[in-house]
């Protein structure tokens, strides 16, 4: 079985107006904490692992390490531990799930921040509450840059 993302001009995948944003940070970094960056842990970035397993234990998924947009069902654990925040990373594509039951897509991205796509609010409801579970942090962009302006600035 299959699925398919098609994507817009800007990268952005059709038919999705939402995006909410699943980071090890709880804010935008301030230029001064970039650097926070090289300081990330494999015991933080592994929490986005820690998600994907929880998705594949309670849906059906479809997912991709290819640009291409076909999707292919996931039927391992092992395939959702993404790639791009290993040591594999060096040349890999992003992985793509898209989760049909939520109506949404999810997507690896570099900075350690991720990519939710959805139309539902019921939607984000149900993936914030797996996003906290394993100790991520999600906002939109509003929020982000809230939370980012009410953050201490590193000394």
């Amino acid at each position: 079985m299959t699925e398919s993302v098609a994507r817009n001009n800007e990268g952005k995948p059709i038919g999705f107006e939402n995006c909410e944003y699943v980071s090890v940070f709880d804010h935008w970094l301030l230029p001064d904490e970039f650097n926070f960056l090289d300081s990330v842990k494999p015991s933080e970035w592994k929490k986005f692992w820690a998600l994907n397993e929880l998705l594949i234990e309670q849906y059906q998924l479809f997912a991709s390490y290819s640009d291409s947009g076909i999707l292919k069902e996931v039927k391992s654990k092992d395939f959702t531990k993404g790639k791009w925040h290993s040591d594999e990373s060096e040349g890999a594509n992003p992985l793509v799930i898209k989760i049909p039951e939520l109506n949404c897509v999810y997507e690896e991205h570099h900075d350690y921040t991720n990519l939710f796509w959805y139309n539902d609010p019921e939607s984000i409801k149900v993936f914030s509450e797996l996003v906290t579970s394993v100790g991520l942090f999600h906002f939109n962009q509003k929020q982000g840059f809230q939370n980012r302006n009410n953050a201490q600035p590193v000394v």
